[in-house]
């Protein structure tokens, strides 16, 4: 019977701490075993941590951060994705095509949990549980990356303005009328010559660049309104 009790206790004492916790630490031991645990990990163990998905919501609207109904299965986060249930995430190499995936995949995953006003049959609740399961593995991966990617976004889009920028202006046209043949304006026209190479490479880069950058900006204006 005490023994029966003190498990009770345990288990209480988990349920609490997971509500109370807002972060879940991996941690991994000299010798390579891996653990996840809601204190920190010993001070000779790598740790990533994972942050509650349903705190801190970035600026975005809460709603989108909520927990989803028809959750039934727990998920577990990693360096290399999420699984909740069936369902799998495997994390993208690349941190802002991973968040930039994450962003869009939140919302339809989203728009897949349906109300509905009669019952809910058995296939719809598994449906449902599978939705749920890929809103909180995407919640959890924006947590985690977003800052770091949306960071890496911005820096890139801006080095490739300053770039394209500074290679055009090594190049100064001439402001005179009949300049044509002078010599400021063969000079200028070797400029051009000698870096149109670097110029279309950086309009390139730029286009690739602010492409990402636009798109971000547009997924982040869709969170910062009220989910449907």
């Amino acid at each position: 019977m005490k023994g029966a009790l003190t498990a009770l206790i345990l288990v209480f004492v988990c349920m609490c701490s997971t509500h109370i916790q807002a972060k879940t630490y991996k941690c991994t031991s000299v010798s390579g075993a891996v653990s996840y645990q809601f204190k920190q990990c010993e001070s000779t163990a790598k740790k990533v941590i994972f942050d509650d998905p349903y705190k801190d919501n970035l600026g975005f609207h809460s709603s989108w951060f909520n927990k989803p109904a028809y959750l039934t299965s727990s998920t577990n986060c990693t360096e290399t994705g999420c699984e909740c249930g069936d369902q799998s995430y495997k994390y993208d190499e690349n941190i802002e095509t991973r968040v930039l995936n994450s962003l869009s995949t939140l919302r339809s995953s989203w728009s897949a949990i349906k109300k509905s006003n009669g019952a809910i049959t058995s296939s719809m609740r598994e449906y449902h549980g599978r939705s749920a399961c890929r809103v909180v593995m995407h919640q959890k991966t924006i947590k985690q990356y977003f800052k770091e990617a949306e960071k890496l976004i911005n820096e890139n889009y801006q080095a490739a303005n300053s770039a394209l920028n500074e290679i055009d202006g090594d190049c100064v046209k001439p402001e005179e009328t009949g300049w044509t043949n002078s010599k400021e304006a063969k000079e200028w026209v070797d400029c051009r010559g000698n870096r149109r190479s670097a110029h279309n490479m950086s309009v390139r880069l730029k286009k690739s660049y602010s492409s990402t950058y636009f798109y971000l900006q547009e997924e982040i204006k869709k969170l910062k309104r009220p989910r449907n």
